[in-house]
């Protein structure tokens, strides 16, 4: 008889040859492994037994109109040792739903309803339903039967009366040989797992999914936990009680005083926003503009164990691991005493640990003295680190100490200090414009490239005329080359500042300057071109100079000067590519042309020549003209 082991939530994806790759297969953030113990017969599971549970735990059946079909699992398996632009993409048993307007494919994998949209046309979002599992190999694809979701929807296909696929797809999932962690103890002596315990963990891991999911209702998720652990005893463990014990926290607990810190902390929790605190309209960052007055019940709320909607920010978590109201109220600390960071214990007690010896300190140097104290700090080699914490009080509280900072900064800063945190705060703080605008000129003037751009880029935001001057004076003075990687360069990051400038001279300096620029940099200054944030803005300039490249035959090959090419540069996913065929890449980008059809390292000279045409083609129609001297 075939034994069933440990059950798993790893959720691992690691960026590959330009795509992210899953090496722990997911299944609402887990995957269910089986081992097989033994070659005999294996024993059927008492569908109806498992239906009648399923459906006493609220979990979803198919509408009759559902298609049975091999569904896209958006991610892809490794064929050998190095992945390849054409690695085969993973299928797994479930349901087609229905299509949406906008083309995306809404379906049910196991306990989950997805939307797909595609993203490639040689890979489907479902495949017609098949048992046979295809070799592996690179243009192919495979298929999966190892996830829990495979269990699920084989107790679908007997709800439906399919029970002949439903043992079909059970012997399928009984078949893996791998197992993790999850299920570990709930094994018979002999390494038999009962169906009923398998499907016990499934439905409860689902619902630790359904505390994360907007509008789920706590209560009855608690209840439905409270069930689980009762009928199936053998799923009681520390991990699940603390859990438990936190959702009826989460459930019962009494609505916060409206307008106090606690309110907010539950309402950004509950969101399940995970906007970054730099947001200006978020909650975390109204929370640390008020700098004290919200720290001593920030202090209390620390080791609040109530559940938010928020899950941790990780690539190995073994578990679902929902974020407690506690933590955000330790983030919000971290930012409010950034001089503790080095000294905080995870979860300090309310009463006493790290914030609080650090707010005893910093009430007796006063809250702006001690947020003067704090807005940045230098490491061994003298880079500046700021604390956005600090100068976001600063900027709200006390605005008028920023024309101190700035001469500060001026005086201590390397030449290649970075200066994006104070021009952030001064962006954000409550002086006037033209304020803004002076301190901000005063910044642009001095110091290395990287200062002086992101500090004119920010004058563009507020006036854009006053950043016209600053701007020809940067890119006038641009190196052909830069010694760092071009990925992150200070020299590299330029184009995101005349993408932010509407001028024609500045443009034209701008062209001048890629033209004579070595290969690697010229794309990495046409990189951002296609980014999304940039919506329509200035499209027909970003149009016009990248059409001025269409007939640049110059290779750019990331084996000559290597380290130049470290991380996730212009075109890594390409060992060689021409200024030309990346020119058109990011065109067609940009006007969408042949979305389902991007190109590869695969490309032959005949397909990149295909796409220049239907580039230039596009061009014509719409009137765009490349840029000229």
């Amino acid at each position: 008889m075939n034994s069933i082991c440990q059950f798993a939530t790893f959720c691992g994806l690691h960026l590959l040859g330009g795509k992210f790759i899953s090496t722990w297969m997911m299944f609402f953030g887990g995957a269910i492994f089986c081992s097989q113990a033994s070659s005999q017969e294996v024993m059927r599971p008492e569908w109806d037994s498992l239906i009648a549970m399923g459906k006493r735990y609220e979990m979803t059946f198919p509408d009759p109109s559902a298609r049975l079909a091999l569904i896209h699992s958006e991610s892809w398996r490794v064929v050998g040792n190095r992945s390849h632009p054409h690695d085969p993409a993973e299928y797994h048993p479930g349901w087609v739903l229905g299509q949406r307007e906008d083309q995306s494919l809404r379906v049910l994998v196991g306990l989950n309803k997805e939307s797909l949209i595609l993203r490639e046309q040689r890979e489907p979002l479902h495949r017609e339903f098949s048992l046979t599992e295809p070799p592996l190999k690179i243009g192919g694809y495979v298929v999966d039967f190892n996830e829990g979701s495979t269990f699920v929807v084989a107790i679908q296909c007997a709800h439906r009366g399919d029970r002949e696929r439903a043992d079909a797809l059970w012997d399928k999932f009984t078949k893996n040989e791998r197992f993790s962690f999850v299920l570990s103890g709930m094994r018979d002596r002999k390494g038999k797992a009962s169906p009923s315990i398998l499907f016990g963990a499934i439905l409860f891991e689902h619902l630790e999914w359904e505390i994360q999911e907007p509008g789920s209702d706590i209560a009855s998720i608690a209840r439905k936990m409270v069930a689980l652990l009762k009928e199936i005893p053998s799923l009681v463990d520390d991990r699940r009680k603390t859990l438990l014990v936190a959702v009826q926290m989460t459930a019962n607990a009494k609505p916060a005083v409206a307008g106090s810190v606690e309110a907010m902390l539950v309402e950004w929790g509950m969101k399940g926003d995970k906007d970054a605190v730099r947001d200006e309209e978020s909650i975390p960052q109204k929370l640390i503009e008020r700098g004290f007055e919200v720290i001593p019940e920030l202090l209390l709320l620390q080791n609040d164990q109530r559940l938010t909607r928020m899950g941790y920010d990780t690539m190995m978590s073994q578990y679902v691991s929902t974020r407690p109201l506690g933590d955000l109220a330790h983030d919000l600390l971290s930012e409010l005493l950034p001089d503790a960071q080095k000294l905080v214990l995870r979860n300090d007690g309310p009463d006493g640990g790290k914030f609080a010896k650090a707010w005893q300190k910093s009430q007796a140097l006063g809250e702006k003295n001690y947020y003067l104290s704090q807005v940045w700090h230098r490491d061994e080699k003298g880079k500046f680190d700021y604390r956005d914490g600090a100068l976001s009080v600063i900027a709200k509280k006390f605005p008028d100490q920023l024309v101190g900072l700035v001469e500060k900064f001026q005086r201590e800063a390397m030449l290649h200090s970075e200066c994006r945190g104070l021009a952030s705060a001064i962006f954000r703080s409550a002086l006037s414009t033209e304020s803004k605008t002076e301190l901000l000129l005063t910044l642009a003037k001095k110091g290395g490239i990287s200062c002086r751009a992101v500090a004119t880029r920010t004058i563009a935001l507020i006036n854009h005329e006053a950043a016209k001057a600053p701007a020809l004076a940067i890119v006038r003075s641009l190196p052909k080359d830069t010694e760092d990687p071009y990925c992150g360069s200070a020299v590299g990051y330029v184009s995101h500042l005349v993408l932010a400038i509407d001028d024609d001279e500045v443009w034209q300096e701008f062209f001048r300057a890629a033209r004579r620029a070595k290969v690697g940099l010229r794309l990495e200054w046409m990189n951002p071109f296609s980014y999304s944030y940039l919506q329509d803005r200035l499209q027909a300039r970003r149009l016009a100079f990248l059409a001025a490249f269409l007939d640049d035959t110059t290779l750019r090959d990331d084996e000559i000067n290597a380290k130049k090419f470290d991380g996730p540069c212009a075109a890594f996913t390409f060992p060689k590519i021409t200024v030309r065929d990346f020119s058109a890449m990011q065109i067609a980008s940009i006007l969408d042309i042949s979305p389902l059809d991007s190109p590869d390292s695969t490309w032959t000279a005949k397909r990149w020549e295909e796409l220049r045409s239907k580039v230039k083609a596009r061009l014509l129609k719409d009137g765009i003209q490349a840029m000229k001297l």
